[in-house]
């Protein structure tokens, strides 16, 4: 048995009941880092949490709730998105020791804009300044690293935040579990006659307008017949229903799975992808292309690119990007390489060095074990961001306390 004498209370706050990528790596840094830490999953009662991960027990859970029962110091471990909520639960709790925020989604902040519903972009208008300042003071306080150098981008763009404040050196790549021994590349194509497809990834609004670039280009290749499959469900499920595909392809739509993923991939010639999902592809040695996003529809003579050939970590990030810069492949490129035996075999491999080399939950885990070591931000400090203080913050906490009233 592992000796826990110097471990850390780690707990991960994001309640959940859908299943995603955030989910998927809360519960694998649970499992991975429980080996030398007490580590903790705050979830709801029915959460998600238990169904994609039974292998946790019932000591690594705590139940989500207004004033949160944490262990003595204890270090948070979340996303800017839930930084509401972990106010409101974490209140004055004394056993909470620090905080430390890891940016996985280029727009996590946005969730913390209130009235976004009365008037979006006056609401942006007037918290961006808070945002940022509440950026810098995390920063000072050792308390916000980024998932990828797309989130840095993201950031300078959005919110005006500068180039120098937002350094490299706080990079924590998204970690994933490599297998033992991973399996051969899968070869499923044998005749060139057909090729099997795959989406994975939630279908919200910024990743379902890429997957409709997907099949759309698709819809041009007809030396080929093609069996795509989506994997995946979310708010923007509709958005497909309208679309013509062609009648070389063959279309799926299998909802989201959670048991036996892994062993569903593995049918798979070629994997469309971004965030985490992509590197679901990687370690499983299928060809696997990165898409970035986007809240609109995409241009005609968007280029894709193979995982391997992205830049400071990135999993994806807008069309309009300096990492799109180097994407090079159109569709036709893409399923003439996966035709090509010795090709696609070729590029599973360097898909998978890719992940491995980068990504692996072994060398992840403990940067961020550093990391959270290195945070300076204490509840006083987090309750008073500018985003927690701003007065429209206060009216909308207060209007969800007049509503709850009501009930």
């Amino acid at each position: 048995m592992t000796d826990k004498k110097h471990s850390l209370n780690i707990v991960f706050f994001y309640p959940s009941r859908v299943v995603g990528g955030a989910e998927f790596l809360f519960s694998r840094l649970t499992e991975y880092l429980s080996q030398e830490h007490n580590c903790y999953i705050v979830d709801y009662s029915d959460g998600i949490y238990r169904k994609i991960n039974p292998t946790l027990s019932e000591e690594n859970y705590i139940t989500y709730e207004e004033q949160l029962t944490l262990p003595e110091e204890s270090h948070i471990v979340s996303y800017p998105s839930e930084i509401n909520r972990l106010q409101k639960c974490l209140k004055n709790n004394k056993n909470v020791s620090n905080l430390l925020l890891w940016s996985v989604h280029p727009d996590n902040f946005e969730n913390t804009i209130p009235f976004k519903r009365v008037n979006k972009k006056l609401m942006q208008q007037i918290c961006y300044p808070c945002i940022k300042e509440s950026i810098y003071t995390l920063l000072d306080n050792n308390a916000l690293v980024f998932m990828d150098g797309g989130i840095n981008e993201r950031y300078e763009m959005l919110y005006g935040c500068d180039k120098e404040r937002l350094n490299a050196d706080n990079y924590l790549p998204i970690p994933i579990v490599m297998q033992e021994e991973a399996d051969e590349a899968n070869l499923e194509v044998t005749d060139n006659t057909h090729i099997n497809i795959c989406w994975l990834g939630r279908l919200s609004e910024e990743k379902t307008y890429p997957l409709l670039k997907v099949i759309e280009d698709l819809n041009m290749i007809e030396n080929i017949k093609i069996n795509f499959d989506i994997i995946g469900e979310g708010s923007q499920e509709y958005m497909l229903d309208s679309l013509e595909i062609s009648k070389h392809i063959t279309s799926r739509k299998l909802g989201t799975i959670v048991d036996d993923l892994d062993r569903q991939l593995k049918k798979y010639d070629l994997l469309f992808a971004m965030g985490t999902s992509m590197l679901e592809g990687g370690r499983l040695k299928i060809p696997t292309i990165l898409v970035d996003g986007s809240y609109t529809k995409m241009s005609k003579n968007y280029k894709y690119k193979w995982i391997f050939d992205t830049k400071d970590f990135v999993l994806g990030s807008f069309e309009i990007s300096k990492y799109t810069k180097n994407n090079k492949l159109t569709m036709f490129d893409i399923i003439e390489a996966i035709k090509d035996k010795t090709k696609s075999k070729e590029i599973a491999y360097m898909c998978y060095d890719y992940v491995k080399q980068n990504h692996a939950i072994e060398n992840i885990s403990q940067q961020l074990v550093s990391y959270i070591q290195n945070s300076t931000l204490d509840l006083s400090t987090f309750n008073k961001l500018p985003i927690n203080t701003h007065i429209l913050r206060k009216m909308h906490n207060f209007s969800l306390e007049i509503r709850k009233g009501l009930k």
